[in-house]
């Protein structure tokens, strides 16, 4: 009986007890994105437990009222107060710790943190890009990425960008990454048909940087591998910005600034032209007459026109105002934004570029959090005047040279000389450009199960360029057979949409966490184009329209490319330090024949965060985190065109009888298939000081074989060649380092450096019967495949005066023109409400001299020379490394001579302060009373400073005939309501 009772008030206690349990259950989510944090530690006095798949803990408390402990990597702890008695579900966000390795990194199909990610991934963040008053979202990249080499092309508005991530992996096809917006492949190439000043205008153009959140450069094949052989050359994804939950604000950015030719070489003045000539006769033998010297004999000699500032001394002037409007609830976030941009040129003349974007971003999320939809547009107008040549011709002009008559009209001739042409004239003949770019992503995403989830990613891409060129008759030089002015249009629009279901599956237990992802993919792309010259024109009012020209031809494009795959992901990790993903692809492309449309790609990286282990926290303390990763896989290249294996027929040059035949263009060659690229990576990452420092080194190398080539045909087949796989390899190998460090953190100041290098190189590994083939004069087994090949340079002659070079040698000297190693180094400091940023790039390479783009021999009439050739061989004995100045002839076979040997090449390597920006932040105090969240003043300068020992306009743009890189300042207000 006594045991009986016992037993019993036992029982009742504990009966007592389980009365007084207190139910508690709640979400965890990312202040970020709302989206789940999986695994986060929940603590209650009495108890822990972790957030499932969808960020739910359930605990049952001892107390009506206390506090609920959250923690979870890469984000800042949170104490919640509860009380049972009124709420017992919690919805609590966490947000993110200030660390890099923490920080969300986009990669294919999904993010990670550079933390978990076993594959290189490269990011440039939306701050970064807003500390640059760029107008092309590739100009803000420049210097910032190891293994990414971004050269401008040359300074105008609109201006192409060359990018390549980790070199050139391919002989003769396309090494341009694969582009991405939001899920959407975009444009690598311009649409345009219209060969305007110093190329095509660039297709990122349309791209407005202030929508972009961030920019992911993906490089190695655990990265890569599961785009397949869209991946081989690299992956760009650009996401743009979203919705976040909040009250809705007001953002408002608005600066606008001015741009100036940051250098050229100082040209000859009159006095020093007429000099050059007259010696150039003199060393000639000639004796100077009103036909080989009308700028000595019948010009005005005491004229001085100088054409560098005339024709590119323009100051251009550049407005940009961007606005947004953003907010939501816990179900439903949007952002709508706008903006217009105007930028005017440094040419002579009335040009600008003009453009208007706009923006919609809606997300919505179910109430029983199973549905997710977000949808994404982008839409922008861009129009882009320019003259239809590159001005910088034109300032190598006579000094002397008449501009104008009397009456204002343009001078063709002076005292009865030849007509010549007249460099003011240019800027009648116009390219414009208007551009009409529609990007759209639908992204669905449905929780099945527990840990099932079903997403389609589906996107729509619609472009449309229309260009004009007119040449009006009073641009050229007068002439008895020309009686009109001519015109060029075209019309080229590209419409391409894709659809991605996947099929994901993860799931966390003990210490394993698996994630598995399945899909498919179809794409389709479909370019046309049409191409109208006129001219023969009855009135010159009609040169912007086809009525009235006497003369009309017409031409026609039209290509279609379609692209299916299927591809999957493993990514396993075990105890937070182990990890491991697997990728595969398989893909088909309309680019290659019957029985050669599909092929295999795929990747493994693995990664150990040895960091994690008791043996290095006990005994190495000082290191708090310590990665080693590494990948290998296999991905594909298909940029060689459509329709290529197939036969081509066009119109026959001499119709017959009036009527237009056929003529077989290609022959039929279904046999070629994937070039291939076999990636290699190693990389350690290292964090010190509770991760101020921040560490990376890695090696990689790249080998891609199967190279589609042209091949050369005997010319009794009709054709010249026929594009067939080689066993030719390419191999890019090199070394990466990045450094990011918080040197100072106090309450008023801090102070960030990010520094990174890369250390490259690139090689033709093999090329059977190279010799004997077509390629010999272009290439070498064992050099680079950016090189020049050329004579040995013997240097000036002492006794004729004249370059000269080792013809009997041939061109077998190789001139690497890559980069040796290049990167950046950024500084970030704030005091107080002051915050500078200063960047540096930096790049050591070879390339041409200024003597290798001189306009013509220096010497020959109406063109002048940089001043610096004023240091020429003059008599016997002289050492100079400039010849005689000559107007011909013997001279102009030695100059022509000299740009085929080592001696047209030089350091063109630079350090170029490429970017500083200064802030100011207002004190909340100050601008709460207006009802402002924010607001900033800055300043920004670009191209500010560039230190080199190249002696030519521009050691990125090498050319004397293209225009250099602009140098910009700037005020801008940024604020929020």
């Amino acid at each position: 009986m006594k045991i009986f009772l016992i037993s019993l008030s036992f029982f009742l206690a504990s009966y007592i007890v389980k009365a007084q349990d207190y139910p508690i259950r709640g979400t965890i989510r990312s202040s970020k994105d709302s989206t789940f944090l999986i695994g986060a530690t929940v603590k209650i006095d009495n108890g822990v437990t972790k957030t499932d798949q969808k960020g739910n803990f359930n605990f049952i408390a001892d107390e009506a009222k206390g506090f609920i402990h959250i923690t979870f990597t890469g984000y800042q702890s949170k104490d919640v107060e509860y009380d049972a008695s009124s709420d017992l579900s919690y919805d609590i966000y966490l947000y993110p710790k200030e660390n890099a390795l923490d920080e969300a990194v986009v990669i294919a199909y999904g993010q990670t943190t550079k933390r978990l990610n076993t594959g290189s991934v490269g990011k440039v963040t939306a701050a970064e890009i807003a500390r640059q008053p760029v107008a092309n979202p590739i100009a803000a990249m420049q210097g910032r990425i190891p293994g990414v080499e971004i050269t401008q092309q040359n300074g105008r508005t609109g201006a192409n960008f060359n990018v390549l991530i980790r070199g050139r992996n391919s002989i003769t096809n396309g090494n341009e990454p694969l582009y991405l917006i939001d899920g959407v492949p975009w444009l690598s190439t311009s649409l345009s048909k219209v060969a305007g000043p110093s190329g095509s205008q660039s297709p990122f153009n349309s791209l407005n940087p202030q929508d972009i959140q961030s920019i992911e450069i993906l490089k190695d094949a655990d990265a890569t591998a599961i785009y397949g052989s869209r991946g081989a050359n690299g992956v760009i994804l650009i996401t743009t910005k979203k919705g976040s939950i909040g009250k809705t604000i007001v953002d408002l950015n608005a600066y606008t600034g001015v741009s100036k030719v940051a250098h050229t070489m100082p040209l000859m003045n009159t006095e020093q032209y007429l000099e050059m000539r007259k010696e150039a006769l003199t060393n000639d033998g000639i004796n100077p007459t009103e036909a080989n010297a009308p700028d000595v004999l019948l010009y005005d000699q005491l004229r001085y026109t100088d054409w560098t500032k005339l024709l590119i001394g323009n100051t251009a002037k550049f407005t940009d105002i961007q606005t947004a409007l953003s907010g939501g609830n816990i179900n439903t976030q949007f952002r709508l934004a706008g903006g217009y941009r105007r930028e005017t040129n440094v040419y002579l003349g009335n040009f600008a570029n003009k453009r208007g974007n706009g923006q919609l971003n809606l997300t919505h999320r179910s109430e029983d959090k199973k549905l997710r939809a977000s949808l994404t547009l982008n839409y922008s107008n861009d129009n882009n005047l320019l003259p239809s040549s590159d001005l910088m011709s034109g300032i190598y002009s006579a000094p002397n040279l008449k501009i104008y008559e009397e009456d204002g009209s343009f001078a063709w001739n002076e005292n009865g000389s030849a007509n010549r042409n007249n460099p003011i004239a240019q800027t009648l003949q116009t390219t414009q450009t208007i551009t009409d770019n529609l990007v759209g992503n639908l992204n669905l995403e449905y929780a099945i199960a527990r840990n099932f989830q079903a997403r389609i990613n589906a996107g729509y891409t619609f472009i449309q360029m229309d260009e004009t060129q007119i040449y009006p008759l009073n641009s050229f030089i007068p002439s008895a057979t020309r009686t009109s002015g001519q015109s060029q249009f075209a019309n080229s629009q590209l419409r391409s949409w894709i659809v991605e279901p996947q099929i994901s599956y993860n799931r966390s237990f003990d210490k394993h966490k698996i994630d598995i992802l399945v899909g498919v993919s179809w794409q389709k792309e479909k370019n046309t184009g049409t191409s109208i010259n006129a001219s023969n024109y009855s009135n010159e009012s009609l040169l912007h329209t086809t009525s009235g020209a006497g003369r009309i031809t017409t031409s026609e494009t039209y290509s279609q490319y379609k692209y299916q795959s299927a591809f999957g992901r493993i990514n396993y990790q075990y105890n937070g330090r182990y990890l491991l993903n697997l990728t595969a692809r398989r893909d088909g492309s309309s680019r290659f024949g019957p029985g050669r449309q599909f092929a295999n790609f795929g990747a493994i990286g693995a990664a150990w965060i040895f960091s994690e282990e008791n043996w290095l926290k006990q005994g190495f303390s000082f290191v708090s985190f310590g990665k080693i990763r590494g990948s290998f896989g296999l991905t594909g290249n298909d940029k060689i065109g459509d329709y290529q294996f197939m036969n081509i027929y066009g119109s026959a040059k001499y119709p017959y009888d009036g009527i237009s035949g056929l003529i077989a263009q290609r022959l039929f060659n279904p046999n070629y298939g994937w070039e291939s690229n076999r990636k290699l990576e190693l990389a350690l990452e290292l964090g010190f000081l509770e991760d101020r420092i921040l560490i990376s080194g890695g090696w990689f190398r790249n080998r891609s074989g199967n190279q589609l080539l042209q091949y050369t045909l005997p010319s009794q087949t009709g054709f010249s060649s026929i594009t067939r796989n080689l066993p030719a390899r390419i191999e890019n190998r090199g070394l990466e380092f990045e450094i990011n460090t918080i040197n100072i953190v106090r309450n008023d100041y801090k102070w960030n450096t990010s520094f990174n290098l890369t250390l490259f190189s690139n090689e033709l590994l093999e090329f059977p019967n190279l010799e004997n083939s077509s390629y010999a004069a272009k290439y070498s087994i064992g050099e680079p495949l950016n090189i020049a090949k050329v004579y040995p340079y013997n240097g000036v002659n002492v006794e004729s005066g004249l370059w000269e070079v080792d013809l009997p040698f041939g061109r077998n000297v190789a001139m690497a023109l890559d980069p040796k190693f290049y990167g950046g180094l950024d500084n970030s400091f704030i005091y107080k409400n002051f915050q500078i940023d200063i960047f540096f790039q930096f790049v050591k390479k070879h390339g041409y001299n200024y003597l290798y783009s001189l306009p013509s021999v220096p010497g020959a009439s109406n063109t002048n020379m940089p001043a610096k050739l004023l240091e020429r061989w003059q008599e016997q004995g002289n050492v100079s490394q400039t010849q005689k100045f000559t107007t011909g002839g013997a001279g102009a076979t030695a100059w022509s001579n000299y740009r085929m040997s080592e001696g047209a090449f030089t350091d063109a390597s630079f350090l170029r302060l490429k970017n500083v920006r200064l802030n100011y932040k207002l004190p909340k105090k100050m601008i709460s009373k207006f009802a402002l969240q924010n607001l900033n003043l800055y300043m920004q300068a670009q191209n500010l400073l560039t230190i080199t020992s190249y002696k030519g306009n521009d050691p990125e743009v090498i050319s004397l005939g293209v225009l250099p890189p602009l140098r910009s300042f700037s005020i801008g207000i940024n604020l929020t309501y």
